[in-house]
């Protein structure tokens, strides 16, 4: 399936044309899986008019009708109306959402209290405990205003972590999306006209994005070489965008925090390394493998 047939496929239309549209609700829309909710209004109705014209049967009716939700949830922060999150209530819905995905309640040993302590202090707005936990990395001066990377050993939690926290996020004011690093090569290799290459490219340049398992993807292969999130780092960046990873350190280096960052000069080049000081919070997760 092309990236237009998974984002809203025939089938689905139909269903969704079958709703009443004066009454749609967030949850139906998301339900759809109109993944577009961190891009601008703008950028979402040109998709809409694009697709309109290469797929007749998209109504004027829906496409107002997402460009109105679009509009909504697009508003500012100040605007909207959330529960004030605190440490108590992010803990809560963390750890329910981390045993849902899981299977498993998240320990509470020392060492993986110290490297969710740094995470749930971030995403509350507590810059002054943040910066102050143990697993923050002073290469990077501690920013709210950064993205996350998080770096640690092979199977320690880092992506099971990070997945609780996107379910957690899922109704409130900082929501992102996640992929792994290799979906987005298969996705990119899956390419065969430009259109669904300029969808791919605007999902990518927009919102909070948290892109795991970086720096163990191979080049795509479409007409050339290419290699993806070098790009991606690099466009994020022009733009000031929001953006997580997990990464791991190099192997046999007794994980030196220092030439695990290397590695990204060694993959996507002296700029992009240079650049993670000023895009990223670093934060070690410590502890050996939970995987048997």
């Amino acid at each position: 399936m092309n990236q237009i047939g998974k984002l809203i496929g025939k089938r689905k239309y139909e269903a969704l044309k079958a709703l009443d549209l004066e009454n749609i609700t967030d949850e139906t829309l998301l339900a759809f899986n109109l993944q577009f909710k961190n891009i601008t209004v703008g950028e979402a109705l040109k998709m809409i008019k694009d697709y309109e014209e290469k797929y007749t049967y998209l109504s004027g009716d829906v496409a107002k009708k997402v460009g109105e939700y679009f509009e909504k949830i697009n508003k500012p922060q100040s605007e909207k109306k959330s529960k004030e999150l605190d440490k108590e209530l992010l803990w809560e819905l963390f750890t329910k959402n981390y045993f849902i995905n899981e299977g498993v309640r998240y320990s509470k040993e020392l060492q993986s209290i110290e490297n969710i302590k740094p995470l749930i202090y971030y995403f509350i707005g507590d810059l002054e405990n943040f910066k102050n936990c143990n697993n923050v990395s002073e290469l990077s001066e501690p920013s709210l205003n950064k993205g996350l990377l998080i770096i640690g050993g092979y199977g320690n939690g880092k992506t099971s972590v990070m997945k609780a926290f996107e379910s957690s996020f899922k109704k409130s004011n900082i929501v992102f999306r996640s992929y792994t690093t290799n979906d987005l090569v298969m996705m990119y290799e899956a390419i065969d006209n430009q259109f669904d290459k300029d969808l791919y490219n605007n999902n990518l340049r927009s919102g909070t994005i948290y892109f795991d398992d970086v720096l163990s993807e191979r080049d795509a292969s479409n007409f050339g070489k290419v290699n993806i999130m070098k790009e991606i780092f690099e466009e994020r960046y022009n733009r000031s965008l929001r953006t997580y990873i997990t990464c791991n350190y190099k192997d046999d280096t007794n994980d030196d925090l220092e030439v695990g960052l290397a590695q990204f000069g060694e993959r996507y080049g002296s700029r992009v390394y240079d650049r993670l000081f000023s895009m990223f919070n670093i934060i070690e997760f410590k502890g050996k493998s939970f995987r048997k």
